[in-house]
């Protein structure tokens, strides 16, 4: 049976910092390396600020909501952020080009090739309102 950590946050950029420290305990407590650890921690500071940043832009914000659900059964960890923010799918995002210089690379695309780069599975859907981007990899 999977062990589930879920936390809900608000539309807010300082909610990241306390589902950072939730998200470490429970994988530190469930005998995750400290790579791994880091690139959730990483990956989630990613996600939930493009989230936040852009997904209620111009939004009534009364009804938002995100969730971010860490599950792990044996060797498996699933990281999920579930959002009703507006319709976006990040792997839709153009792959960077990472041989330009700095100076001539285009704003954006950078933090989910990162994302990609530290998941074995990346994976968006959309139900309903919601935007769902889950995530697979080994805890160790």
């Amino acid at each position: 049976m999977a062990e589930c950590l879920e936390i809900p946050l608000a539309v807010d950029l300082e909610e990241i910092l306390r589902v950072s420290e939730e998200a470490e305990e429970f994988l530190s407590d469930h005998g995750a390396s400290l790579k791994t650890v880091f690139n959730v921690n990483l990956a989630l500071d990613e996600l939930l600020t493009n989230v936040i940043n852009y997904g209620y832009e111009g939004s009534d914000l009364s009804s938002a909501r995100i969730m971010v659900r860490i599950a792990i059964e044996g060797d498996d960890l699933e990281l999920e952020i579930q959002d009703n923010g507006r319709a976006f799918n990040p792997l839709e995002a153009e792959e960077p080009d990472l041989d330009l210089e700095i100076d001539d690379r285009p704003i954006g695309g950078l933090g989910i090739h990162f994302v990609r780069s530290m998941m074995e599975n990346v994976d968006y859907r959309r139900e309903g309102d919601c935007n769902i981007l889950s995530m697979r990899r080994s805890i160790h």
